[in-house]
């Protein structure tokens, strides 16, 4: 033969010695009716890949058909020039033959069901992880499928180029919720890079409704339909708000209701089971049986992907076959192989489906080529160790500097995704950063150690994933003993360097609020205080709905009109931008209207057959205008006596005249009726004396105060009265003189500003505030207002004297 036929089988057979050489299939023993043969002339599509060596040491290379041919033989017959400086050097020693079956189910645990989610790629994942802690450091484990499927969803970054990665502000990762598929890549990186916590700390959600976060009451609502993700109708704010929640619950429907957060913090400090060295079979090693059968002979899982048909699985022969055609592959799934048996051919493997035993699976399906990803965990975190810090960073943080105030989104780890999964551009990706005011911008970071770096740019909203140059410049980010607080520094524009601060799961702070009970008309003051938060008492902004007439730093004062329940609210904001919101009912109340008598007083000469001046006056809280209370209207007024006898009562209005025909005491009452309810009154009453008029009978008077009320019988202290006196003497006995005094009594009757005269005549024109003292006093700067008691004195010509006495409200409003 000429050299140009030799070639192509030459090169050939170089690569079958080349994949040997780097732990390729080993050719073991030859078997029966395998040995060299001479005379052979091979096919040059016979070659295999794999060779070994006779017990005299000459080199060999075995056919497909399983025939074994010295490479001396070959030379022999010219497929290979005798001397050739191509042949390989001496192969290595042989390897020890593998075992016809192995079982590592004694590492694994069995039961586990995904149930109707599509989570079979965490499950393997997972099992084989345990299985690597059982066999490595004999310790027995049940770790969260829930938190390693929340994780891997929420760091993947399914665009299918850098061009194309969704711009803010539309959402360019996945819910945590979804299952089904998902990037081998991205979950192996992730275990490397950071760890799984137990089960008890994210439990697993084993209903497809958890997938589903559109349905009637779930809060929040995540739409589901993969269309949205990519038009921009998801942005990324909301989906954070599902993705990071690890403080605030969520409420879904599974059906029923179920409360949980997505990343909780117990979860999150507690991920320290991790793969430190993961193995990956090639795309060549899926379609070679002995890769699989190495892996489990040296006692490691293997966890592997595939694709499948419904037909089979295992009716008649027991193993899981693979459809006859392609034609026929319906899925792809996800397990673990746990051992295999040649007997069958076919592995042990372990299912997520529930199942209480391994089943057998097909040799045919790595054969046929269906078997799409194989790795092994070779080595794994002691489990005495610490909490990775990567975790600990994920989540939602109020980040705070001189270059402004925002939330700061940590979704991704960079360096997640490789170059080649991005066209060859460096993933430096971390999360989204979403200011106060102004459009959200993309933020990318490097792990320094347990430091975190970043940066965003407002100018460049959508960052470039490669991109670590552009805008403020975070560095030194150090998390403090308890997880939740970062502190470092930024360079802000020009180079200075300033310190920021950035709180975890700023939740907004607790609130306090005091509803005091409420009058129609009349002001009321509700309270609201921070009890706890991360920025201490005095964080906050106030912000009050509905919105009230007046405020204060911490409380809202309301008046309304009507009685009936009114629903208020506050939102407080912290410097970090977190709110809270409390919200209560105010019941407004239908107030008791209350009857001043005016005249007579306690006291007062009444005498039988001469004429009493019945004086009063009625007040609404309810009725404006202003503050209130407001007065009442006269016909509400009634008069009544308790003797039976005076056939001067009932009377009605503000004011009356009525004599008395016998002497006794009688206690009189004046009753006001509430002008929305007559249900409602309020009254008052005084006890008189009426005996037989003296032979020469002291003046008769009525006494009036006049001026513009300033609500509801109340009198302006700063507005001047008109005090008048009209009186008459029966003998005529005149002139008569008139004297004017006043003092000022607490509501318990003690006297707070003794009796002081303010003037003489029958009218006086008198400012209250004159009195001094007056305006001191603590009720009278209140609504209430102090109690004011004016004396009329009245004496006639030979020194007989009356005095009459009228009690009227003023208040000290300020000038």
């Amino acid at each position: 033969m000429t050299m140009p036929a030799l070639r192509p089988v030459f090169l050939v057979l170089t690569l079958a010695l080349a994949l040997s050489a780097c732990g390729g299939s080993p050719s073991g023993d030859p078997g029966p009716g395998t040995g060299p043969e001479s005379g052979l002339v091979p096919d040059p599509g016979a070659l295999m890949v794999g060779s070994g060596q006779t017990s005299d040491g000459q080199p060999t290379v075995t056919l497909k058909d399983g025939r074994v041919v010295t490479m001396l033989r070959l030379q022999e017959i010219g497929y290979v020039p005798a001397g050739s400086q191509l042949v390989p050097a001496p192969l290595r020693a042989q390897e020890t033959p593998l075992p016809t079956h192995a079982d590592l189910r004694a590492n694994s645990s069995f039961g586990r069901d995904q149930n109707p989610r599509g989570t079979c790629i965490v499950f393997s994942n997972v099992a084989a992880l345990e299985a690597a802690y059982k066999r490595l450091y004999g310790v027995a484990l049940d770790l969260s499928e829930q938190y390693l499927n929340a994780v891997r969803r929420t760091m993947e970054l399914p665009a299918p180029s850098v061009a194309a990665v969704s711009p803010l502000p539309r959402a360019e990762n996945l819910p945590a919720s979804w299952g089904s598929g998902g990037s081998y890549d991205t979950q192996i990186n992730y275990m490397r890079l950071a760890g799984i916590p137990r089960e008890e700390d994210a439990p697993y959600v084993a209903s497809a409704d958890y997938e589903n976060t559109t349905q009637a009451g779930d809060q929040p609502q995540t739409p589901t339909d993969w269309t949205l993700y990519r038009n921009g109708t998801v942005t990324q704010r909301a989906l954070d708000d599902f993705n990071l929640s690890s403080v605030r619950p969520q409420e879904y429907r599974v059906p029923g209701p179920l409360t949980l957060t997505t990343l909780p913090v117990a979860a999150l400090e507690r991920a320290t089971f991790r793969a430190t060295a993961v193995t990956r079979a090639s795309a060549a090693e899926r379609r070679t049986l002995d890769w699989f059968r190495r892996q489990l002979a040296a006692g490691r899982e293997v966890v592997f992907d595939f694709a499948g048909g419904w037909r089979d699985p295992m009716p008649d022969n027991g193993v899981w076959d693979p459809p006859a055609t392609d034609r026929e592959l319906e899925y792809g799934h996800s397990m673990l192989m746990v051992g295999y048996d040649d007997a069958r051919q076919a592995f042990l493997i372990k299912n997520s489906w529930g199942e209480s035993a391994p089943s057998l699976f097909s040799y045919a399906f790595v054969t046929r080529g269906l078997v799409q990803e194989a790795h092994v965990f070779t080595a794994v975190a002691d489990p005495a160790a610490g909490t990775p810090t990567a975790p600990l960073f994920l989540g939602r943080w109020s980040l705070h500097s001189e270059a402004g105030t925002g939330r700061l989104d940590i979704y991704h780890f960079p360096e997640l995704y490789a170059p080649s999964e991005l066209e060859g551009t460096s993933d430096k990706r971390l999360g989204t950063y979403f200011p106060l005011s102004g459009p959200p911008l993309r933020v990318n970071g490097a792990f320094t150690g347990d430091a975190l770096d970043f940066n965003f740019d407002a100018a460049t909203p959508n960052l470039p994933y490669d991109d670590r140059g552009r805008g403020l410049q975070f560095a030194g980010a150090r998390l403090d003993a308890a997880h939740t607080r970062l502190t470092g520094t930024v360079t802000l524009p020009g180079g200075r360097r300033v310190p920021f601060t950035a709180v975890k799961d700023n939740i907004g702070p607790e609130i306090s609020l005091t509803i005091p009970a409420a009058l129609a008309n009349r002001d009321v003051t509700l309270h609201a205080d921070v009890v706890a938060d991360e920025e201490g008492s005095d964080c906050c902004t106030y912000a009050w709905s509905p919105r009230p007439h007046a405020a204060s730093p911490r409380g809202a004062t309301y008046r309304f009109s009507s009685p009936g329940s009114h629903p208020v609210q506050v939102t407080v904001t912290d410097r970090f931008g977190a709110s809270s919101l409390r919200s209560g009912m105010l019941n407004v109340l239908n107030g008791v209207p209350t009857a001043q008598l005016q005249q007579p007083t306690e006291g007062a000469a009444v005498f039988v057959g001469r004429p009493l001046h019945l004086q009063g006056v009625g007040s609404d809280p309810n009725a404006g205008p202003g503050p209130g209370p407001g007065e009442v209207p006269c016909e509400q007024l009634s008069w009544r006596s308790s003797l039976l006898a005076d056939t001067a009562f009932p009377r009605s209005g503000c004011s009356a005249d009525v004599w008395f025909d016998t002497p006794g005491v009688r206690t009189l009452t004046l009753r006001v009726t509430d002008p929305d309810d007559p249900a409602v009154t309020g009254e008052t009453s005084v006890t008189v004396t009426v005996t037989a008029a003296p032979v020469n009978q002291p003046p008769e008077v009525r006494l009036t105060v006049s001026a513009p009320t300033f609500s509801g019988g109340t009198y302006d202290a700063h507005r001047a009265l008109t005090l008048e006196v009209a009186a008459t003497d029966p003998e005529g006995d005149l002139p008569l003189t008139f004297g004017w005094t006043a003092a000022v009594l607490h509501d318990s009757g003690e006297t707070a500003l003794a009796e002081r005269e303010i003037g003489t005549g029958e009218r006086l024109t008198w400012t209250p505030v004159a009195l001094t003292g007056l305006s001191s006093l603590p009720e009278c700067n209140t609504y209430a207002g102090a109690r004011l008691r004016l004396s009329a004195q009245v004496t006639d010509r030979l020194g007989h004297l009356s005095r009459l006495t009228q009690e009227v409200r003023v208040v000290c409003v300020p000038q």
